[in-house]
């Protein structure tokens, strides 16, 4: 029987919503469906969404409703939801492959369209099977919620938490809750306030069978959303969105701790480079700090001389401070000190909850903000260093007063980390927030920027993220702009992990300001760090940030210990920084090879001189000729390894960075070809082999930009696009080449492994694959002979609209 509001309740309910204020930030919704039951095929028509969502799909599903996913997949996600709904864990590895195998292989066929989303059913899933999945090619997933993210590869969208920690799932109110249509509506509009302060997106999961009963609620949520100037987002349109941001601020940490330091050769190494901001650490060489009486706090001091030369040329400074790390005063006034589960007092840490603390560090600020004219305040260390810290009384009693719940005096700490766990990890992170708030009203009211670095493991794993205590989300309400640093080396991860550090930090604080801290040295016995390296992860941090921050600046600039220092030209690299905004996460229609290529080729983006200055026409790094003799090779359909790594690292250093500005030129230029100067949508689209999905997703961005008009089903090019189009030429697209990339694009490539002779799928972009026979990691030039297999329709040839 279908429930409803009724009509009072839903009067006052509208009423109340149609008078609320808008919000200050608004908060993007991301609606996704997990599509099951025959029920469900009889509800999706019924719903009312008319803005694109994303829908996880069994695969049994799609062998009985083919027509139906075809026809969501025409304006919306679609992700797997695995083939039959089996708890994905307790399956053997055989079971596990074939049943996700063959749920992305039916939709696939169903939408022609590859499948990169995957969300688990019952939210079930372990290491292993985010093995499988990204062996199959599936690069995100939505299988979490928000305070349970479980430390992975895949990038992952939770499920948002709201009022009470309550998950945005209609079976979880409706069913488990038994919550009615107006306490629903109630708390979805609350929740969704609460992300206001930041405009975190708002991810919610339902079912059709179970939402089409509950109608009017979605209908009146929607309606609220869009007063508030909120969009509805599939989850491919959020990532585009957020990916299109591009660092428009670059900045050091100078750190005095390291060595010697010279203000004058400081401002001249960061004089016209471009930098923005430098993070100035906020004490003497000897370590003495700004909790200690009698410190050099002179205009005429390290710190103060380094200030002025660099305030000078226009740099904003923060005075960086560490906060709960601090040797001097853990160990002069161990009643501050952090105490371990074992009972014994940190020689590092003090603790956040002793009143002392909080009132010595506000102070700090108010010294250091009126002695010096900084621009901003910088936090470091705001967290604990594990789990077994802090057991001090002042924390023990200050639990007890907030939460009610009294710690055993025999062992306290075994009864936190066990029976109270949950209760004792969310208090600290909540302590933490409340005193990062009072730094924040002393900030304020000095006008100054407030800033963090936090842990870059807190984002991507739950576990790391309540040790430390750093939870982004409520962090960030209280920051000007967030730092995560994304030390890979020191976090013994991979390069690509910048990548999923950059999304998770932006789906945890939403609209602030982030800057990614990136490592900037070597260390002699552990690692190097050669420059192809570092300018893989400049070109990851480079989407979807808005500033980057190197440390240390001493070794970035060749200043220190020979061993160290970052290879020469690393400076020079990281100042080749533009501020251009780039869309470089794939949306899944239309975009094959380029989707499964996406994250790999990001990591080797490489950027063009001119940070600070006006851009620059780039030519193309091959001539005419070159590019079209490698087209004949390939066209052969087998050539060697050495010839794919050519075209490889070809393709990386001219088309990973302009794919989607490039295919808008090219639309244009299809245009522009045509004899009419108004031509129409359906015969542009239809002239351009393999676009009929592709080119509306362009067809929109184009007119969205400006570079073109529709009416009444015509396109017109307008003189913007026109001055784009003749912009891009110059800087070395052509038509021709276009086309030699964008077939690149759709092909994939038999690769032998040279070990064991599997044959392994893989793509342009890609130097090298993980076997999947042997597991080995191959790389491409070792491939005695690769053939290509070749895109369905290729863009040879295409048809110019007459």
């Amino acid at each position: 029987m279908r429930t409803s509001l009724n009509v009072s309740t839903l009067l006052v309910a509208m009423l109340t919503l149609a008078s609320e204020p808008v919000l200050a930030v608004p908060v993007p919704v991301l609606i996704s469906f997990d599509v099951e039951m025959d029920q469900d095929a009889q509800a999706i028509p019924l719903l009312p969404i008319r803005e694109q969502a994303t829908f996880f799909v069994l695969g049994s599903f799609v062998e009985r409703h083919p027509e139906l996913v075809a026809e969501l997949a025409r304006s919306n996600t679609i992700g797997s939801h695995s083939y039959c709904h089996q708890h994905l864990v307790g399956l053997d590895d055989n079971t596990l492959r074939m049943d996700l195998l063959l749920s992305r292989m039916l939709i696939q066929e169903a939408t022609g369209q590859p499948v990169q989303w995957f969300r688990a059913p019952y939210m079930e899933y372990d290491q292993r099977v985010s093995a499988t999945l990204l062996d199959l090619g599936f690069r995100y997933g939505s299988s979490d919620y928000e305070t349970g993210l479980q430390d992975i590869h895949l990038v992952e969208m939770p499920v948002s938490l709201g009022l009470e920690e309550s998950s945005a799932d209609d079976y979880h109110l409706f069913v488990v809750r038994q919550m009615t249509d107006a306490q629903v509506l109630d708390w979805l509009v609350e929740s969704y306030r609460q992300r206001s302060t930041t405009g975190r997106p708002f991810v919610m999961m339902l079912h059709p069978r179970i939402a089409i009963d509950h109608v009017e609620v979605l209908s009146e949520f929607i309606r609220y959303v869009r007063q508030q100037d909120g969009a509805f987002l599939s989850f491919d349109q959020y990532l585009q969105r957020i990916s299109r941001r591009s660092p428009h601020r670059l900045g050091v940490w100078v750190d005095f701790s390291l060595g010697d330091h010279d203000p004058d050769q400081i401002a001249s190494d960061l004089a016209g480079t471009g930098i923005t901001d430098v993070f100035l650490m906020a004490r003497s060489p000897e370590g003495v700090d700004y909790f200690r009486e009698g410190n050099d706090s002179s205009s005429d001091s390290l710190f103060g001389r380094t200030l002025a030369l660099l305030q000078a040329q226009g740099i904003r400074v923060h005075a960086w401070i560490p906060v709960l790390l601090n040797r001097r005063l853990a160990t002069e006034r161990p009643e501050l000190a952090m105490i371990g589960a074992g009972g014994a007092p940190s020689g590092d840490w003090i603790s956040p909850a002793h009143p002392e603390v909080l009132d010595s560090f506000t102070q700090t600020v108010r010294e250091i903000a009126d002695r010096f004219p900084v621009d901003g305040i910088h936090l470091d260390y705001i967290r604990f260093p594990s789990l077994d810290y802090d057991f001090s009384q002042p924390s023990l009693q200050a639990f007890n007063r907030d939460t009610g719940l009294e710690p055993p005096e025999e062992d306290p700490a075994q009864w936190l980390l066990s029976e109270a766990s949950e209760a004792w990890t969310d208090w600290r992170a909540d302590l933490l927030c409340r005193f990062v708030e009072a730094i924040s009203r002393v900030v304020q009211e000095r006008g100054l920027v407030l800033s963090a670095a936090l842990l870059a493991q807190s984002t991507t794993s739950y576990l790391v993220m309540r040790s430390s205590g750093q939870d982004y989300r409520h962090l960030s309400e209280h920051l000007d702009l967030v730092i995560p640093m994304a030390y890979h080396h020191i976090e013994q991860r991979p390069v690509d992990w910048i990548a999923n550090v950059v999304h998770a930090t932006r789906l945890q604080i939403g609209e602030r300001p982030l800057y990614i801290g990136l490592s900037t040295f070597q260390r002699p016995g552990d690692w190097s760090y050669p420059i192809e390296d570092f300018e893989q992860a400049l070109g990851l941090a480079h989407t979807g940030t808005d500033g980057i921050v190197a440390y240390p600046y001493l070794y970035l600039f060749g200043r220190g210990d020979e061993q160290w220092n970052m290879p020469a030209g690393s400076s020079r690299a990281f100042l080749r920084m533009e501020s251009e905004r780039t869309s470089m996460l794939p949306l899944s229609a239309g975009v094959s090879g380029l989707i499964v290529s996406i994250l790999v080729f990001l990591a080797w983006r490489r950027r063009r001189p001119g940070s600070a200055r006006p851009r620059q026409p780039v030519a193309a790094p091959f001539v005419l000729s070159e590019w079209r003799e490698l087209d004949r090779e390939i066209q052969q359909g087998s050539f060697s390894g050495a010839l794919a790594e050519q075209v490889c690292m070809w393709l990386r250093r001219y088309a990973s960075a302009r794919v989607s500005h490039y295919r808008i030129m090219f639309l244009l230029d299809t245009v522009l070809c045509a004899k009419d100067r108004e031509v129409e949508v359906e015969r542009v689209l239809g002239g351009i082999p393999g676009w009929s999905l592709l080119g509306k997703r362009y067809l929109e961005e184009a007119c969205l930009t400006g570079h073109l008009v529709r009416n009444d089903g015509m396109i017109e090019v307008t003189e913007q696009g026109r001055t784009a189009l003749h912009t891009a030429q110059q800087e070395g697209y052509s038509r021709d080449l276009w086309v030699f990339i964008e077939n690149r694009l759709h092909e994939t490539l038999q690769a032998p492994c040279p070990h064991c002779d599997a044959v392994n799928p893989a793509y342009w972009f890609w130097l090298h694959f993980d076997c999947t026979s042997c597991r080995r990691q191959v790389d491409l030039r070792h491939c005695q002979q690769i053939t290509l297999q070749p895109p369905s329709v290729p863009l040879n040839g295409y048809v110019i609209p007459e």
